[in-house]
């Protein structure tokens, strides 16, 4: 009996827990206004704005045989176990040769 009441004690807890922290996250920063993210001339700063894969024209390739994707930034965490060396080319180039944006870096 002991047992069963120390089980929902601590469920009941937990849902306390869970419930507070919610209402403490949704209570951050409710009273900041919300920032102008554009510059002077209306465009997104780099930090936020991602291109889209045909802009960038200096991607990385890994030349392994099993290699599927490309990359848009050279220390990708996907590159990790390439064994072989780094191309830099374009996406058009990438996508002859059959490879797919890499889930990590895009």
């Amino acid at each position: 009996m002991k047992t069963l009441l120390k089980e929902n004690f601590f469920k009941f807890m937990e849902k306390l827990f869970v419930f507070f922290f919610l209402l403490f996250l949704n209570s951050c920063g409710a009273d900041e206004p919300k920032q102008n993210l554009t510059d002077e001339g209306g465009r997104m700063p780099s930090y936020i704005y991602s291109p889209s894969p045909t802009q960038i024209e200096n991607i990385f390739l890994c030349e392994g045989e099993f290699s599927e994707k490309y990359h848009n930034n050279s220390n990708c965490r996907g590159l990790n176990n390439c064994s072989t060396e780094l191309t830099n080319t374009s996406v058009e180039n990438a996508i002859t040769k059959g490879r797919t944006q890499c889930d990590i870096c895009y």
